[in-house]
């Protein structure tokens, strides 16, 4: 029987595998408890004490998946962690007690700090969510407000292909759960997808399944595409000659860079202002063309599509995209705006006019860059230019279309005194 005590800290379990990932006063081994150095199904008995209330609520998710993996089937896991409503009443009183701030921020010592407490029902939605079953969770007599977690690995097939999806998502690359990028929404969206085309394989078939992993993972990364199908073929639950040609393309679209590529193509189409939504929908349906295509190049029809796709050029700013989605494409048209007006206001106007050029393309619903484009067309007397984009600007803030028209009366020349009061970059700030 061999037994692991997590986030152990100082205190030492006689008979145990004591391990931690700062403190090794106690530990026998230091690793982080998201990636733990053990062959899968290899582990009886998991304890963690007072450790996922440190990893914030995607961190937890993500960790009970990892030790999911290393549990022997039926092995045991046992968690401890502050209780969220009692942890909070306690804090609340009109002179709470050191150990009651504590028990609900933590401490500020590197990994002691508090990122999420639970309460019954999250706690129970997240370990389900992890692959694990048979869930008691009890309130133990104890000194502090605690929740106790007491659970066996799942035995349901689709149960461990979800613990297997966010392993592997960690191991390939595509999140850091503890950093909580803005796609992880997206991620368990399409965890769930490729459970619902697991689920109906007995009536429409592997291919269709193949095909439904696919069309629901790649056109956001093609990362997530091999990490399920090497699942399904793990797990005995995909042929792996059916899945062949799937992971072929896979691998194909990750070596290209798909997610770049779509970043690109996306700067390439044009959308006037206040359809970002629409064009971001729009364009999901061409980038499944472009995988059909992809798929079955035999098709003379979706040659085109491809023929397209493949073609464009993809730039430095493009390749910061590793995960398409809207959010994405939001903070990266927000970090070429700010070089952007970086480069305005140390004169630097011709890559100004580069990086404000790529926001406003990557998110049409910006105004910020528009703005910004059209004051660099002013200070480079381009003033057609600078009109065109006041009255792109007005359309998409019409309850600030006085003030851009000001601005616009300034570049026709109707007051040109004010014209030098428009030749500078504007900021953020100027938008609130």
């Amino acid at each position: 029987m061999t037994t692991l005590h997590l986030g152990c800290g100082l205190a030492f379990h006689p008979g145990v595998i004591n391990l931690d990932l700062y403190d090794l006063t106690a530990a026998d081994v230091q690793a982080n408890a998201l990636r733990l150095p053990f062959a899968e199904n290899s582990i009886t008995h998991i304890e963690a004490y007072q450790l996922v209330e440190h990893l914030g609520y995607a961190g937890t998710l993500y960790t009970l998946a990892e030790w999911a993996r290393v549990l022997a089937p039926g092995g045991t896991l046992v968690i401890e962690t502050p209780h969220r409503s009692a942890a909070c009443l306690a804090a609340a009183q009109a002179d709470p007690p050191a150990s009651a701030l504590h028990w609900l921020f933590g401490l500020s010592w590197p990994g002691y700090n508090h990122r999420t407490l639970f309460d019954e029902s999250d706690l129970r939605a997240v370990a389900e969510q992890a692959g694990l079953a048979q869930l008691e969770i009890t309130r133990p007599d104890a000194p502090q407000p605690t929740l106790r977690l007491c659970a066996i690995k799942s035995s349901d097939a689709l149960t461990n292909l979800s613990a297997r999806l966010h392993t592997g998502f960690v191991a390939a690359g595509i999140i850091n759960p503890l950093t909580a990028p803005p796609y992880l929404a997206h991620l368990e969206t399409i965890c769930s997808r490729i459970l619902s085309a697991v689920a109906a394989l007995p009536q429409d078939g592997p291919e269709a399944c193949l095909a439904a992993i696919l069309g629901a993972s790649a056109r956001y990364d093609p990362r997530i595409t091999l990490v399920a199908l090497q699942a399904l073929i793990a797990q005995d639950l995909a042929p792996a000659a059916a899945a062949r040609p799937h992971i072929e393309l896979a691998r194909s679209l990750i070596s290209e860079g798909l997610p770049a590529r779509m970043a690109a193509c996306l700067r390439q189409s044009q959308a006037p202002p206040g359809t970002q939504t629409v064009r971001l929908r729009r364009f999901a349906d061409q980038v499944s063309l472009y995988l059909t295509s992809r798929l079955h190049p035999q098709e003379a029809a979706l040659r085109p599509v491809s023929d397209w796709f493949d073609s464009i050029t993809i730039t430095p700013a493009d390749r910061q995209i590793t995960f398409f989605c809207a959010e994405t494409v939001a903070l990266l048209a927000r970090q070429e705006t700010a070089r952007g007006i970086r480069a305005f206001a140390h004169n630097h106007l011709a890559a100004a006019q580069q990086h404000l050029h790529a926001a406003a393309s990557y998110d049409v619903d910006n105004p910020l860059p528009i703005w910004n484009l059209a004051r660099l067309a002013l200070a480079e007397n381009r003033r057609l230019d600078a009109l065109g984009h006041y009255a792109a600007l007005i359309e998409l803030l019409p309850e600030a279309a006085d003030a851009l028209q000001a601005e616009m009366d300034a570049v026709t020349d109707r007051q040109p005194e004010n014209l030098a009061a428009f030749l500078g970059p504007v900021s953020q700030e100027a938008l609130e």
